[in-house]
């Protein structure tokens, strides 16, 4: 059988007669094929005019009569009487007009020209080939945390396959701890992204398992080629991918291996990361485009034969395996992630009823410290908040449920925020919005932080919705004069400080591994969090920074320690480094809460807890209230007060968030970044060297991060936190003090002593140093850590 006849049948065989009217096809070709190709093709056309063609893949030849090109067309013919979709299968469906799929040869401009001049949208990909002689490609399309059909690259990709396979596992590796609210949010959203899929004629298969097993199992039952799935930023969804790598790495399809492809969704269109700089501000000079999102395919191929489709698990269902594997952990007593203030309220309930406790005296403290644990920084709008959030309670409380497309009716009526409600759902809406807006701007991620992190929506739909609010809110035009409202701020800044510490998190990744490091991302609450972690053996130990530090702060101490045989994790808080810096409430609690979860979720065993400055006091309030993730506590001239009677003390709560912090703090950041070599020098009294250019250019650096100003803001609106002593008398386990004498931000001998005089298991080495003595004199303090360790 020669070339033309091949060609010939297979036209025939992909006919279907549903449709009774088609448009002449016209074709385009400037590359040597033979003509009589194309003449068959057309002939068959004119032959048949009462059949439509879904799918054309026809081998072309070359001038010497070789097997040459695959050309691959995805083909809906309008029709006259109707618009329809005919599957594969000879059965049509129902659709609006669709556009015509116009597809280019790879090495010339041939092409499927759209009949009448109807549109088209070209894709030039080429796919395997069919069967009867030719090759199917089968698609296996993976959903993680990308649960939508909008904006969706992976979608776009697969849905030019020949058989689709929509893929969602609840893996229970990935969704142990996770909160009840949070599960059911996903519940939601699968069973509204099956639906939205049955919408485009295909459908979800839903999976329980491990999903390396379930993979390998999928792979081999539907003959998958390939793998589409989104590319990962937190290092335990990497370590998964890198696990269903390894377990496909020896599955043949057809004589070839399946192929795991990873798609990348950024907000900006960047070439590659190799051109990236990693500075925001030389980031905005360039003024990279910001991609506009995709719309869905109108249809999708067929769904495997055959294949069962699984049911969505209840959240009861998920709440209870997510319990088992808590219950098989040897400490879950730790697991139980309550927030800091509400443990906090119960040691001070607790030291007010005993009689016999030393804090009886701190009834007042309790008092305020709920109080500002739980109120706004608004003060004046505090009665009002009440009286609402009363009202709320006896009505139906707003809470955003259902998947993509409820989640962006949601954000429309959010970004309306200053016009006139219509809706009872509107009406709720603004509610919850005046609610958890505590300050400017905070009730975005309140609101949309579970379904961004579970991908309902796409922070470039959410930064084109916004911006079409705002242009049309300000005539047309954007400028700085534009009318806005504080919503549609909120979601164009949280989109592009997201998007950027996104891009970050990837660049620091490849440019710590040419330098010899190991650059992690953790996923915190839907916000990147980077740290680093060296050694195989010996006893953990999590490092934690000062204010306006990060992890690399700990140069000399990582790999040292490391080669001392501890395992070494060192992590930058959120709003510091190279860690996203959200428009959040920022308090020591936040801190707290974020070293604690790292424990448990990266970590995964107790560890000895090691902190400087501030980091030094976040650390003590963590071996406070969860003593048990805690085996020794090292402080490295430590923040926070030192007071022998402290049952006399207040917890004020925070002050009016006015103008006056807004202004403050944005001329505290000028002064710190003009000033930022002399006090970087005045912390390093002993070895000013040690405050080279690498970390003058790493602390500017940070301090440009869209985002960086509401950290600074938290100084003007926090009071003294609690002393030092509260929660170092409340751990039972040895503490470490290793106090710089020459620390010009505090008195040290002073400091020392009164640590030692008032603090029970406290053990102080005085070092000659400045306030970071383990990057100063890094070597003695790696040796005082490392003895102390041995001790432990």
């Amino acid at each position: 059988m020669n070339a033309l006849n091949i060609l010939y049948r297979k036209v025939i065989s992909l006919g279907c007669g549903h449709c009774h009217t088609m448009q002449h096809l016209s074709w385009t070709c400037t590359c040597p094929i033979q003509p009589k190709v194309f003449a068959a093709f057309q002939a068959f056309g004119a032959k048949n005019a009462a059949s439509s063609l879904l799918i054309i893949h026809p081998r072309v030849l070359n001038q010497k009569g070789e097997f040459a090109h695959l050309w691959d067309y995805n083909l809906v013919v309008r029709c006259g009487r109707r618009s329809s979709r005919l599957c594969r299968r000879h059965g049509p469906s129902s659709l609006r007009p669709q556009k015509v799929l116009e597809f280019g040869c790879n090495c010339c401009c041939c092409s499927l020209a759209a009949p009448n001049g109807g549109s088209t949208a070209k894709l030039t990909r080429p796919l395997p080939e069919l069967s009867c002689g030719l090759k199917q490609q089968v698609v296996i399309l993976w959903f993680k945390n990308d649960l939508r059909v909008d904006d969706h690259p992976g979608l776009i990709t697969a849905s030019n396959s020949d058989i689709l396979l929509p893929l969602f596992i609840f893996d229970p590796a990935v969704f142990k701890g996770w909160a009840n609210n949070l599960l059911e949010s996903l519940v939601d959203a699968v069973l509204n992204l099956r639906l939205s899929l049955q919408s485009l004629g295909s459908d979800l298969l839903v999976e329980e398992g491990a999903s390396k097993d379930i993979l390998l199992k999928l792979a081999k039952e539907v003959g998958a080629t390939d793998i589409i799935t989104e590319e990962e930023v937190d290092q335990g969804r990497i370590e998964l991918i890198s696990s269903v790598y390894k377990s496909l790495s020896n599955l043949s399809v057809k004589g070839k291996p399946v192929e795991v492809t990873q798609y990348r969704l950024s907000l900006y269109e960047t070439e590659g990361l190799g051109a990236l700089t990693e500075s925001y501000k030389d980031f905005q000079k360039l003024k990279t485009h910001v991609a506009l999102p995709m719309a869905p395919p109108t249809f999708l191929p067929p769904f495997p034969e055959g294949v069962h489709r699984g049911n969505v698990p209840s959240l009861n269902e998920l709440v209870t395996v997510s319990k088992r594997l808590q219950a098989e952990s040897p400490w879950a007593e730790s697991l139980g992630r309550h927030p800091a203030s509400i443990l906090l309220e119960g040691e001070l309930r607790l030291a007010e009823n005993s009689a016999n406790s030393e804090l009886w005296g701190l009834k007042g403290v309790f008092t305020w410290r709920a109080n500002y644990l739980s109120a706004s920084p608004f003060d004046e709008s505090q009665k009002r908040r009440k009286k609402l959030s009363d009202k709320v309670h006896k009505e139906e409380e707003w809470v955003l449920r259902g998947g993509e497309i409820e989640t962006l009716n949601a954000l429309h009526s959010y970004l309306k925020f200053l016009e006139a409600a219509v809706t009872d759902d509107s009406v709720k809406l603004y509610r919850a919005v005046w609610m958890t807006e505590s300050r400017p701007g905070t009730s975005f991620r309140e609101l949309f932080g579970t379904s961004l992190a579970l991908g309902m929506l796409s922070w470039r739909r959410v930064y084109q919705v916004a911006l079409e609010y705002q242009r049309a809110r300000s005539g047309g035009f954007l400028s700085l004069l534009s009318s806005t409202c504080f919503t549609i701020a909120a979601a164009i800044a949280e989109a592009q400080s997201n998007q950027w510490h996104r891009l970050l998190a990837l660049k620091s990744r490849e440019e710590a591994k040419n330098k010899g490091w190991h650059s992690r991302t953790w996923i915190w609450r839907g916000f990147f969090i980077q740290y680093t972690a060296h050694g195989e053996q010996g006893q953990a130990v999590v490092l934690v920074h000062g204010f306006g530090a990060f992890w690399e702060h700990f140069r000399q101490n990582i790999k040292e320690l490391a080669k001392m045989q501890k395992r070494v994790w060192a992590i930058s808080l959120l709003g510091f480094g190279k860690s996203e810096k959200p428009n959040v409430l920022y308090t020591e609690l936040l801190w707290a809460e974020l070293v604690r979860d790292f424990i448990m979720d990266v970590v995964q065993e107790p560890v000895s807890l090691a902190g400087n400055s501030i980091g030094g006091y976040i650390v003590a309030l963590v071996a406070g209230l969860w003593p048990s993730l805690v085996r020794s506590l090292i402080l490295l001239n430590p923040a926070g007060r030192v007071i022998p009677e402290y049952a006399s003390c207040k917890y004020l709560k925070p002050t009016k968030n006015s103008g006056v912090a807004w202004i403050g703090s944005r001329f505290l950041l000028l002064y710190l970044q003009t000033q930022c070599r002399d006090t970087l020098k005045k912390c390093y009294p002993i070895n000013s060297s040690r405050a080279d250019d690498w970390l003058l250019r790493e602390v500017l650096r940070a301090s440009y991060d869209p985002g960086a100003i509401a950290v600074l803001e938290s100084l003007f609106y926090l009071r003294a936190p609690l002393p030092l002593n509260f929660f170092l008398d409340r751990y039972d386990a040895k503490v470490l003090v290793i106090q710089g004498a020459k620390d010009p931000l505090q008195n040290s001998l002073q400091k020392a002593n009164m640590l030692k005089a008032y603090c029970k298991n406290v053990s102080v080495a005085l070092v000659n140093s400045g306030h970071c003595p383990h990057d100063e004199i890094p070597e003695e303090v790696n040796g005082i850590i490392y003895n102390w360790l041995a001790t432990v």
